[in-house]
């Protein structure tokens, strides 16, 4: 899971960075945690709930939700300049392989059945300080909104997790009592009704946490390290950036796999999905590796030196954003006949992945977003879109220009390349639109 390692690198280094500009860190405190119990659904398509314009008055199902793997909640407190102090929660699941949580969802269709069982990655869940207290949910954080699209989302058609764990709620607990260690219930048996369908949600999960170990952080003196008697002749660059918008639209045709669209019940499918993404402005890292100690030869291989460039020995960096004002709709066929519509407005987050290639001294630009697996309709996930080179990664356009053209204050990339269909039960492709514009900060040269 590559792609999720980058999002949590590039939001833990946005966080960093925020939180250095709220204050210095004082005191952290952290607790394991683990789940039980399961999400499950009952569903069908309902007129009260407006099946008629979404074409899902045909489909009843299942879909269960068991989440896996362990955790950790984080505490931490800010010291702001003027005295004040902040304090902000995070939470993370790592669930991976055979800790994986795993969603199973069954939807029926007349005399077809669609059955489909997934993995649930590993990722945070919502949790947030609210003054001496704490506010746990089961709906994921938003800033990872865009990797499998959400817990409840399989390929068939079914519910997403806002339409039924509103009916679950959250839980507001002190942060005294949870230090302590804690188990915490999400027991609920309530009914739904959202986007065409209606039914019932019934949850036993629970989350079990252990007594926190507490960290007062003190301010420690820096002491100075004798120069290395060897120098590497290298030179880091590092260039603050911020993405001011992306223009355009990316839209995934894609249509059932005949070798493998029996047991998804997509044979005869055919759709189009169309992803508009409007990100707030975020914050951007980039960073730069030159092969040569001189200081016009490392600029002038971001084309901001004279003379001849020094060697790439490798940069990145990236963004990421959790408001986006964007859309996302899907329309589907069956055997020429209209099918399934459904929107989801807004998105939930996306990132922007930065890296450049050493051969072609270019800055390859790769958008990751929403917009998939947040459909209500049968068809892939987010995970079954991927880039030839990027083996398992969701995602949804890529482009290059030149290294140099970092010279400029304001870079603008054509998102050109489109990702492909490599999961089951259908085949289909992106064609992108978008176009991405970044500003730069001063460029700064390392030792």
């Amino acid at each position: 899971m590559r792609w999720f390692g980058f999002l949590l690198v590039t939001f833990l280094l946005g966080s960093a960075g925020d939180a250095a500009a709220q204050g210095r860190l004082v005191e952290r405190s952290s607790q394991a945690l683990s789940f039980q119990g399961a999400v499950e659904v009952e569903f069908r398509g309902a007129p009260e709930a407006g099946c008629a314009a979404t074409g899902m008055c045909d489909v009843s199902g299942t879909v269960s939700y068991v989440p896996g793997g362990q955790g950790q909640l984080v505490f931490t407190s800010f010291r702001r300049r003027d005295g004040s102090v902040r304090r902000d929660a995070m939470a993370f699941s790592f669930g991976f392989g055979p800790t994986a949580g795993q969603t199973v969802g069954i939807t029926r269709r007349g005399d077809r059945q669609c059955v489909d069982v997934r993995a649930s990655d590993g990722g945070p869940f919502d949790v947030k300080a609210i003054g001496a207290d704490v506010r746990l949910g089961l709906v994921p954080a938003r800033q990872f909104g865009f990797g499998s699209g959400d817990q409840l989302r399989t390929r068939c058609a079914g519910p997403r997790a806002a339409d039924v764990l509103a009916a679950i709620g959250t839980r507001r607990v002190s942060r005294k009592s949870l230090a302590d260690g804690q188990t915490i219930s999400f027991a609920a048996d309530a009914p739904f009704s959202a986007g065409g369908l209606a039914g019932t949600v019934r949850s036993s999960a629970r989350i079990v946490l252990s007594p926190a170990r507490r960290q007062v952080i003190r301010r420690r003196t820096v002491r100075r390290r004798p120069a290395p008697r060897r120098v590497r002749r290298t030179r880091q660059i590092s260039i603050p950036m911020r993405l001011v918008r992306i223009d355009g639209a990316a839209t995934l045709n894609f249509a059932g796999d005949p070798a493998t669209c029996r047991r998804l019940d997509s044979c005869g499918l055919t759709g189009t999905t169309t992803i508009t993404p409007r990100p707030a402005s975020a914050r951007a890292f980039f960073f730069l590796s030159a092969g040569s100690r001189s200081a016009p030869a490392a600029l002038a291989a971001v084309g901001r030196g004279r003379g001849r460039a020094a060697p790439i020995n490798g940069g990145g960096g990236g963004a990421s954003w959790t408001v986006d004002r964007g859309r996302a709709s899907t329309v589907l066929t069956r055997d020429g006949i209209a099918g399934c519509i459904t929107s989801a407005d807004p998105l939930s987050g996306g990132a922007l992945d930065l890296r450049v290639d050493r051969a072609s001294r270019r800055l390859r630009v790769s958008l990751f977003g929403s917009g998939l697996g947040v459909s209500r309709c049968p068809g892939p996930l987010a995970i079954d879109l991927n880039s030839p080179s990027q083996q398992r990664t969701p995602l949804l356009a890529t482009g290059t220009v030149p290294l140099t053209a970092l010279r400029n204050p304001r870079l603008t990339v054509p998102l050109t390349q489109g990702g492909a269909l490599t999961g089951p039960g259908y085949l289909g492709r992106t064609r992108s639109t978008l176009t991405v514009v970044l500003t730069r900060g001063r460029v700064r040269l390392g030792p």
